[in-house]
């Protein structure tokens, strides 16, 4: 997601628009194969991961070459230099590189041994020949005029999805040549189901083409991206074969585009039988997957299994007290299913604190912050959440409402909003993320039309605003927390912000200006807003005070990039709208399971969560 900078406004540019042609967003494990084995190429590791098992993974220096149109054999490239270079701690296995420009390729594709364009190697590990491989290489063309512009881009890969948990391959330290393909060699064995060419801060330069390859072999996939700066210039264009069609990237940077290679190869998820119960009885749960000669791996400790962490199920399970239990597929020549959870509560219990609810959650990759932590947090407590949510990265409401079946969306169908909201009813709660546009008409507008609709189908529906925050250097010129193009008389903010932490609390003016208009034309319950940007300024304000252990950098520890997440952040925006939608405290009562938190930190991020939830007269808990 990238953010609007005063610039933009004063000069009144277009209202950044988005289109996305990608699949179902899933969070995914790597796919296992013997490539993974090799020890003698190495791959950057996630900051902050440990190497375990078959998923260790060891720094290496990465090589960047070009190749010449004439002699065009992967293995020696005319013309081609290393560049293995001392690499910063902090990004192992980033490339500091640049492209031989004189030694560009003009266009042609990469030959296979023989010579022969569009051969390739045949697969020895028995897998069948379109399996996903890992992505070492790329060739980019930019598009006419725009070289210098595509300086500082990075080549990323994300394990996880489409829009989180991504990690640097390569970067692009000098402009590639105009006119021609330019080839990027990297040291990778890590298989990365998401692959994306990652714009440089600032940039606007046009991309006409990019391509992935796993040695010789050409790697495609389902398309993805974030929003443009031109409309007429989408993401798809940037890999659509045609190097006289280009993609702009957002107006200050961050745009992205890249393909998800999986095509098919994913393990089908396991699934409980029974699902999530109370029941004074003991039981045995059974774990099944449709796919054939699966491994399934389970816990019962509220972490999460991995292709070589977890029991290996072999029969139905005992359970004979509260027991949250998660699980895992894995089977050769595919991705790991998305990881499945339920919750089984035996004998005489106290009343729950509340039925499991149903919630849909609406926005860009902001809102994706909460995926993977909403659901397991409130199932932790007892109940059966029932979550769906539907983003398109960087895309405004209006966005959104017109471009319905496009994005990221969980369950299947969730993109479609005007007929989920009627097949998903009743829901109880609806978030909507609004974003990048002041104009109260057009963003509130659209926003108006589709509630409306969800209300028809769920009349005690709570709508919620999600209130973010701004990037942690562009806080001092974007638009919403320094009051920049006002166009709606209840957005003024006192002053324009002198640091983050003010951005923040003057972009609140802006969401709750949001949620009078909008409320004010769509009936049902008062509108609320979960303050997730609120949360982020008291976290910093204690690891500044040094009141949590461990911490001691807000930004370099719970920042991923200009905006979005880290895990441990991720989970405490994830309690914020646990708290608020529950309205209950989430202090010693639900699971910290994967953030790489202690039980004192974990406990820390949870009396945040409800401190800030409770005590912000909109969200509705203090009377």
């Amino acid at each position: 997601m990238s953010r609007q900078n005063v610039a933009w406004h004063v000069a009144a540019l277009t209202v950044l628009l988005f289109g996305c042609d990608g699949e179902q967003g899933r969070l995914q494990s790597p796919l296992h194969s013997p490539e993974e084995a090799d020890a003698s190429v190495e791959a950057p590791r996630d900051a902050g991961q440990s190497p375990t098992g078959s998923d260790a993974l060891r720094d290496a220096a990465v090589t960047s070459s070009v190749i010449d149109a004439a002699v065009p054999t992967p293995g020696s490239p005319k013309g081609a230099r290393d560049a293995a270079t001392a690499l910063p701690p902090s990004k192992p296995g980033l490339v500091d590189s640049g492209w031989d420009v004189a030694d560009s390729d003009a266009g042609a594709e990469p030959s296979s041994p023989d010579g022969g364009a569009g051969a390739v190697e045949p697969r020895a590990d028995g897998c069948p020949e379109d399996a996903p491989l890992p992505i070492d290489r790329v060739r980019i063309f930019p598009a006419a005029g725009q070289a210098a512009q595509l300086i500082g881009a990075r080549i990323q890969g994300s394990r996880s999805g489409p829009t989180t948990d991504f990690v640097d391959l390569a970067s692009i330290t000098a402009a590639p040549a105009e006119g021609a393909f330019t080839e990027l060699n990297f040291a990778n064995v890590q298989l990365y189901r998401y692959v994306r060419y990652y714009a440089p801060p600032g940039s606007q330069g046009g991309l006409a083409e990019i391509q992935f390859y796993s040695g010789s072999k050409r790697i495609d996939g389902a398309a993805f991206g974030t929003a443009v700066a031109d409309p007429a210039h989408p993401f798809g264009l940037a890999v659509d074969g045609d190097t006289a069609t280009y993609f702009v990237g957002a107006a200050d940077g961050g745009g992205y585009v890249g393909v998800d290679i999986a095509r098919g190869y994913v393990t089908d998820s396991v699934r409980f039988t029974p699902p999530n119960t109370t029941t004074p009885t003991a039981l045995d749960v059974t774990l099944t997957t449709t796919t054939a000669d699966a491994v399934i791996r389970y816990t019962t400790d509220g972490s999460n299994p991995t292709d070589t962490g977890g029991a290996i199920y072999a029969a139905p399970i005992h359970v004979d007290r509260r027991t949250s239990m998660r699980a895992l597929a894995t089977s050769k020549c595919r991705f790991d299913s998305s990881i499945a959870s339920a919750t089984y509560t035996i004998g005489t219990v106290a009343t729950p604190v509340s039925q499991g609810l149903k919630s849909y959650h609406v926005g860009n990759s902001l809102t994706d912050t909460i995926n993977p932590w909403l659901k397991p947090i409130a199932d932790s407590t007892g109940v059966d959440h029932v979550y769906a949510r539907w983003t398109i990265p960087g895309a405004p409401i209006r966005w959104l409402a017109e471009h319905q079946g496009e994005g990221f969306e969980d369950p299947a169908g969730a993109s479609r909003f005007d007929s989920f909201v009627q097949t998903f009813a009743p829901i109880d709660h609806l978030s909507l993320q609004p974003y990048s546009d002041p104009d109260f008409e057009t963003q509130g507008g659209a926003a108006v039309g589709l509630l409306t609709t969800a209300l028809t189908y769920s009349p005690n529906i709570q709508f919620w605003i999600y209130a973010q925050w701004p990037g942690k250097t562009e806080w001092a010129t974007d638009a919403i927390p320094n009051g920049i193009n006002t166009l709606y008389p209840g957005w003024q903010v006192p002053s324009p912000a002198a640091n983050w932490e003010q951005g923040t609390e003057n972009s609140m003016l802006y969401y709750e200006a949001f949620r009078d208009y909008v409320d004010s034309r769509v009936g049902g319950k008062p509108f609320l807003i979960v303050p997730g940007g609120l949360a982020l300024v008291e976290l910093k304000r204690q690891i500044d005070a040094g009141s949590v252990p461990g911490y001691t950098d807000f930004f370099g520890s719970m920042f991923e990039d200009e905006v979005h997440l880290t895990k441990p952040a991720q989970y405490l925006v994830s309690l914020v709208f646990y708290s608020c939608l529950y309205r209950q405290t989430p202090e010693n009562r639900v699971t910290f399971a994967d953030t790489g938190l202690t039980a004192e930190q974990a406990l820390i991020f949870q009396r945040i969560a409800w401190d800030v939830a409770s005590s912000y007269p909109g969200s509705g808990i203090s009377p």
